[in-house]
């Protein structure tokens, strides 16, 4: 009887270890996610920038080269 009792608490830990796992894994995957997100957003954000600058040098020497 003892035994079976133990062998029960011995699951029922063992289950929550194994749940705590799960959870642990799948905030960690939905934080990469979140992070990978945000660096794509960033680096496109970034390009956009970067095109305009390049289109405003462009015009600009369009500009002093007609004058």
């Amino acid at each position: 009887m003892m035994q079976n009792l133990f062998a029960a608490l011995q699951n029922a830990v063992l289950s929550v270890i194994d749940i705590t796992i799960i959870v642990l894994f799948f905030i960690v995957s939905l934080l990469g996610i979140a992070v990978s997100s945000a660096i794509w957003l960033l680096s496109k954000s970034f390009a956009k920038n970067a095109e305009k600058e390049v289109i405003d040098i462009k015009a600009e020497k369009v500009w002093f080269e007609g004058k």
